[in-house]
C-alpha cells in the first residue's frame, strides 16, 4: 500500500507519523488481495488556527473503488 501524508498548518511530529503508520498497517491486512502498488492511502491533517481545531481526512483508493473517511 502506498501511504501519502499531507500536513497543512501543522508541523509533522513523530507521534502523528507513528499513529498514522500504525493505522495504515491495520488497514493493510484488508488489502492483501490487491497488488502492493494498486492501493493508495492518502491522509490530510490540517490545523485551523482561527478555531484551534484539527481535521483529519483519509482516502483509501482501490483499483475500482474509493473509500473516504
Amino acid at each position: 500500500m502506498i501511504v501519502q501524508i499531507n500536513y497543512k498548518g501543522i508541523q509533522p511530529t513523530a507521534t502523528v507519523e507513528r499513529f498514522l503508520e500504525t493505522k495504515a498497517r491495520k488497514l493493510s491486512r484488508f488489502t492483501r488481495s490487491f497488488p502492493e502498488d494498486a492501493v493508495q492511502l492518502r491522509a490530510n491533517v490540517e490545523h485551523q488556527t482561527h478555531k484551534d481545531i484539527f481535521i483529519a481526512s483519509l482516502v483509501l483508493s482501490f483499483p475500482q473503488k474509493t473509500l473516504t473517511a
